[in-house]
């Protein structure tokens, strides 16, 4: 179906990937792994315990459906679960600058390891 509306309106795909990006706005995710025991990952998600505001933004909202997304004012919003087949926790966040989206990252780490060293392991952004 999607050919077939490209080829009916004769663009490529990265035309309306770009014509999209126009009327929706840009978005940029990112993703740290931090390195721990499972258990230890298993046990940050369930005591995991939104804050009141992350990197500025408030958070407006908490799903728990599979790990913990913190949903913000702005629309960005930072999720946090443990892998269940790695001895890894991830964050993975999503926001409308990359400025923004290390600050997630940043911010969600520092909870996470409730301020201990930053362990590498965040993937570069880049734009979706």
């Amino acid at each position: 179906m999607i050919l077939e509306h490209l080829a009916m309106r004769e663009i490529t795909l990265v035309e309306a990937v770009e014509r999209l990006r126009e009327r929706a706005g840009r978005v940029w995710l990112g993703r740290v792994d931090i390195r721990v025991p499972a258990a230890a990952a298993e046990a940050i998600e369930r005591g995991f315990s939104p804050p009141p505001s992350l990197a500025g933004e408030d958070v407006t909202g908490c799903e728990r459906l599979d790990g913990v997304k913190l949903l913000l004012s702005g629309g960005s919003w930072l999720h946090v679960r443990a892998s269940h087949t790695e001895p890894v926790l991830r964050l993975y966040a999503q926001a409308e600058s990359p400025l923004l989206l290390q600050a997630l990252l940043d911010a969600g780490r520092g909870l996470a390891t409730a301020g201990g060293p930053s362990p590498p392991g965040a993937t570069a952004p880049g734009p979706a």
